[in-house]
């Protein structure tokens, strides 16, 4: 390809319109050392979907992703060792729910949310552990109300994970918990409103 990194690749619209772009054998940039307050990669995705079932299958069935989880709301996708690449949530319209970037540990995701916030970028929703991929996560928006996660130690699953269901979440944590620690309180409204505002074109 001729973008910056090079590599392989294709691109298609899936069943609810969205663009995707598959790239393989891209170069590593040369500065990817790990900074203590800076993401080393994009973590995951999570995309609301009004054909949840069918936009499953595109990522499972079309892509060979693995459904790892399933909440009450979501549908978590593996297709490498982290727990999910992909999360696929119930919408009215298919909007992007928000991208996670990796820090390098909790002490990098407390120290970026701290950048963040002098950065004008309060927390939205964190810091936290979540249920599903075990991650500690801290949310902000950012510019245009995309809403972006901090996260590390996501969990690292292979072919032994037991799939687990919405049930099982449900009753994970007592109840009014938001994060497995107990320490966060509910996502900010002005999350719950950006959760559905970024349409795919």
């Amino acid at each position: 390809m001729s973008r910056p990194g090079g590599g392989y690749g294709f691109a298609f619209a899936d069943r609810e319109g969205r663009k995707l772009a598959v790239s393989s054998d891209v170069a590593t940039h040369g500065d990817a050392a790990d900074s203590p307050d800076r993401p080393r990669k994009i973590s995951h995705c999570v995309l609301n979907a009004a054909d949840m079932e069918g936009s499953i299958a595109v990522f499972a069935e079309g892509l060979g992703f693995t459904v790892i989880d399933r909440t009450g709301h979501l549908c978590f996708l593996c297709c490498g060792s982290d727990h999910h690449s992909i999360a696929l949530g119930h919408g009215d319209a298919p909007t992007l729910h928000h991208i996670a970037f990796e820090m390098a540990d909790l002490d990098s995701v407390m120290r970026g949310a701290g950048r963040m916030r002098d950065a004008g970028y309060p927390i939205e929703w964190g810091v936290g552990r979540h249920g599903p991929g075990a991650n500690v996560f801290s949310y902000f928006l950012g510019p245009d109300d995309y809403i972006i996660e901090y996260t590390s130690e996501v969990e690292q699953v292979d072919d032994s994970y037991p799939q687990r269901s919405a049930e099982y979440w449900a009753n994970l944590n007592p109840p009014g918990w938001t994060d497995r620690w107990g320490v966060s309180g509910p996502p900010s409204e002005r999350m719950k409103a950006a959760q559905t505002r970024i349409a795919f074109a």
